[in-house]
């Protein structure tokens, strides 16, 4: 197995574990020390739907115990279906954001997810991406050029452009996020 650095995201548990058997190998991301690394933890955070708190990821510390040379930081191992910051899914997020390009308004696309939340965080999310698309833009035209799209709307570019980068993925964002090992939003 290839022993990534400075990995941010991951697509499931799993390979959060397996990642956790090779972090050793793997240098700190603040103070760039290598074997220092330990798993220190799961990262818990509310699900979209309901009050129970789920697993969002991995936490690893560097340690400085026992006169060892490492920082004494902790850095996460997130997964790629999750936004940093919120609650809700990269997935819920692509729905909301085809149904608004659709055509639909922006309350009636949030309230058709039915995600029990406020339209204020539909609001909010979708301010997120207008301001952040020229930076996932930038990422995007690493991989590839866009496609020819006829939208007047940046955004239902931008869309197209994840649709046909991650063609193969259920779900653009969460497959931008592990390709590139960013946050979607900063």
């Amino acid at each position: 197995m290839r022993i990534p650095k400075d990995k941010k995201y991951c697509s499931s548990l799993e390979e959060a574990d397996q990642y956790l058997d090779s972090v050793k190998f793997v240098p700190c991301p603040h103070c760039r020390q290598t074997g220092y690394l330990i798993g220190h933890g799961f990262l818990k955070g509310y699900r979209e739907h309901g009050h129970e708190k789920e697993t969002r990821g991995r936490r690893f510390f560097c340690s400085n115990r026992h006169n060892r040379r490492g920082c004494g930081r902790t850095c996460p191992l997130l997964l790629s279906s999750l936004m940093l910051g919120f609650s809700i899914g990269t997935g819920l997020l692509w729905k909301f954001m085809r149904l608004v390009l659709s055509g639909k308004s922006r309350k009636a696309s949030w309230e058709a997810l039915n995600s029990g939340l406020p339209v204020e965080n539909g609001y909010r999310l979708w301010q997120k991406l207008r301001k952040g698309e020229g930076r996932l833009r930038t990422y995007l035209c690493r991989k590839g050029s866009p496609p020819v799209c006829n939208a007047d709307d940046s955004l239902a570019r931008l869309a197209a452009h994840m649709s046909s980068a991650f063609s193969s993925s259920e779900c653009p964002l969460s497959a931008f996020q592990e390709y590139f090992q960013t946050p979607l939003f900063i």
